[in-house]
């Protein structure tokens, strides 16, 4: 879960192929709040990894439908796959969550926010954990880990993921929950002293693209 333009589907996406080489994974689609950037763009890409994307209807897929695909209750019942679910935006989005709420606190999985300090509304660590706690609010759930997604899309610079480390550290500690990785594509990292930034890096593809692109 993220505020809007965090990158937080360009993780969910990364992270399911990335555990698709080892595992099952299936990919669970909720945001219904903003049809744009969605895990759904790229169905043809992960089902060729070997993904299950659990979406809602192709009919609606560009449609801002608060209809949400039946199959997702199939991601509590098959505890052998490695199931990511990729909220929507801010709040409103990750309300959804609270549908599920029975299921997930019998699952007990990790809620991970994700955070860029060049979005306004996240620049500062008490703008950040406020959407922190507004989240986990919204979906009667606790974060349990924080990741460091600060980008400016293709003019992202070394600069730019130090300065959501610093953002993600200060959360972190402040939720009392741990900085779960840093995103970055492999050639901002090579940019990146081991000692200018400790903790997981998690390299990235740059997969959602705009229409345009």
């Amino acid at each position: 879960a993220g505020h809007y333009g965090s990158g937080k589907t360009e993780f969910a996406v990364n992270l399911a192929l990335s555990a698709a080489k080892s595992a099952q994974v299936t990919l669970a689609d909720l945001d219904i709040v903003n049809p744009y950037f969605c895990s759904r763009e790229r169905e043809e890409e992960l089902a060729d990894a070997g993904v299950t994307l659990i979406a809602p209807a192709k009919s609606t897929h560009h449609a801002d439908v608060p209809a949400l695909p039946p199959e997702v209750a199939r991601i509590f019942a098959d505890q052998d796959r490695f199931s990511i679910i990729d909220a929507g935006g801010d709040d409103a989005g990750a309300r959804v969550l609270g549908r599920y709420r029975p299921q997930l606190d019998a699952a007990d999985p990790d809620l991970w926010i994700v955070l860029n300090a060049n979005r306004p509304q996240t620049s500062s660590p008490k703008q950040a954990l406020a959407l922190l706690r507004r989240i986990e609010a919204a979906c009667s759930r606790r974060c349990t880990g924080v990741v460091n997604n600060t980008h400016l899309c293709g003019m992202t610079r070394p600069e730019d993921v130090l300065k959501g480390a610093a953002l993600a550290k200060q959360v972190a500690g402040d939720a009392k929950v741990p900085v779960v990785c840093h995103l970055a594509t492999q050639e901002i990292f090579t940019q990146i002293s081991p000692g200018d930034l400790s903790g997981e890096r998690f390299p990235i593809v740059i997969r959602m693209k705009k229409p345009w692109e």
